[in-house]
This record gives C-alpha cells, sequence and structure tokens, in this order.
C-alpha cells in the first residue's frame, strides 16, 4: 500500500532489517497499520510472521489507522485491535500497540487529514498597529 515498496520491495526490506548490525541495547522496530477488513485476518498475521521469522531482536508496533479525510478503510475497535495483538502474540510475537493520538484533528498515524480546521489553525493573522 506504501508507494516506496515499489522501489524496496519487502523482500528487501527483510534482508536489510537481517543485515543490520545487532547491538545488545538495540531491537528492530516493525510498523504495522492496521486496517479492518484490510490486514486484520489471521492469514495476515501468518504473513506478519513469516516476515518477522529470521529479522533478530524485532518488535512489531500495532499503529490503529486513522480513517482521514479520504478513507480507505474504516478506524479498528479496540477489540479488533485486541484481537489482532492476541493472535501476533499467540504466534509468539513481540508485540506493542502504538498510542493513538490526533485522531480528534485527523492526525493520527501520519493522517493531518482535517483540512478545514488546518485552514483555522494555518490563517494569517492581521497586526494592527
Amino acid at each position: 500500500m506504501m508507494p516506496v515498496t515499489k522501489k524496496y520491495p519487502l523482500k528487501r526490506v527483510k534482508e536489510a532489517l537481517i543485515a543490520y548490525p545487532q547491538r545488545a541495547s538495540f531491537v528492530l522496530a516493525v510498523n504495522y497499520c492496521l486496517l479492518p477488513g484490510i490486514n486484520d485476518r489471521p492469514e495476515d498475521v501468518e504473513d506478519v510472521a513469516a516476515f518477522l521469522d529470521g529479522i533478530p531482536r524485532a518488535v512489531l508496533n500495532v499503529i490503529p489507522y486513522n480513517p482521514g479525510t479520504d478513507p480507505v478503510a474504516r478506524a479498528p475497535s479496540e477489540e479488533e485491535i485486541d484481537r489482532f495483538i492476541g493472535w501476533l502474540r499467540g504466534r509468539g510475537i513481540l508485540v506493542k500497540r502504538r498510542v493513538t493520538r490526533g485522531r480528534t484533528v485527523m492526525a493520527a498515524c501520519g493522517q493531518l487529514g482535517n483540512v478545514e480546521l488546518r485552514r483555522t489553525k494555518t490563517s494569517p493573522v492581521t497586526v494592527r498597529s
């Protein structure tokens, strides 16, 4: 879903993560944006597990999707997030849930889609002399 994967296919990304020099105090973080009905099935857990297999010291950050103004999906419910994370943990994957912030202004997970709010926040200020 990300344009960058055309230039850097996931296979190459995984190879780079496996080759990354290991340090005792360092853990690689892999981010996963959870989109209900698109990538939240048990089969998707298996795909994630296959991707992470062989990558030493990795943690998966699950990021609940924020729909923005031109959504490809709705936001996942708490139950859907918990279920997916439970499936991942059941496969032995170290998982963290990214805290959802900024949803009220549609700023979560890289969105910034609230055009009307941006206009009011960035409108020029008139200075009186």
